[in-house]
């Protein structure tokens, strides 16, 4: 029985290492030859030689990189600062001490500053 043509500079591969164009059409003219009987065989070698190649190309592909974790808790914990912030400061600034708001600022910075101090792998 023969075999597929192993890709050749007469032979080019197609695209990805893959069979080329003359590799079927040897494929196709073989089984003019051998006739429908042998069919079945032919079409397992090759598919057997598509799968190889599929699994050499997997097997030297490189790992893709791994994405940088995010911070969306971070970002979360940031922005409620912020909405809660605005309220407040609203209310102290109209209240009878509003001195309180130098309370009120480094506390809340410092709950942000916390957090992300914490989050910093050591």
């Amino acid at each position: 029985m023969s075999q597929p043509t192993a890709p050749s500079s007469q032979n080019p591969p197609g695209p990805g290492g893959l069979p080329g164009r003359t590799d079927y059409e040897s494929v196709l003219a073989t089984r003019q030859e051998l006739g429908s009987q042998m069919e079945p065989a032919l079409v397992d070698s090759f598919a057997s030689q598509v799968t190889d190649e599929i699994r050499r190309q997997l097997a030297v592909r490189p790992e893709a990189p791994t994405p940088a974790p995010t911070n969306a808790l971070g970002m979360v914990v940031a922005l409620v600062s912020v909405v809660m912030l605005i309220p407040i400061t609203a209310i102290v600034l109209h209240s009878p001490a509003p001195w309180m708001m130098w309370l009120i600022l480094p506390t809340i910075l410092g709950i942000n500053a916390a957090y992300n101090w914490s989050r910093k792998p050591r």
